[in-house]
């Protein structure tokens, strides 16, 4: 596995030369495309993400049209899990690793 920066380094110029055009409109599109760019350059983190973009795809887009996401629909909160699980299963994180934040009782 790779830091952003270091596969972006790694992987822009052969991008360029092989002519993939990974900007596009939307974020979403436009990652997904940076991350099928990887995956075809052989990048485990570029094809474990295009494994799993399927599942992920609806969760961002709730997140999207979320009040945070600059939208104004309310996410559940097990949309919210699912994409958290995601994230940690796409990144290789344990749960355990995370800091715990407070809780407040008020």
């Amino acid at each position: 596995m790779c830091s952003w920066s270091n596969c972006r380094r790694r992987y822009e110029k052969p991008v360029e030369l092989v002519g993939w055009k990974i900007s596009t409109a939307s974020t979403n599109y436009r990652v997904q495309a940076q991350f099928r760019a990887l995956a075809g350059l052989g990048d485990q983190m570029g094809q474990a993400f295009l494994r799993e973009w399927p599942t992920m795809k609806p969760l961002l887009d709730a997140a999207n049209h979320a009040i945070l996401g600059h939208g104004f629909e309310q996410v559940k909160a097990e949309r919210v899990q699912q994409l958290y699980d995601v994230v940690l299963k796409l990144s290789g994180v344990s749960e355990m690793s995370l800091p715990k934040f407070p809780v407040l009782n008020v």
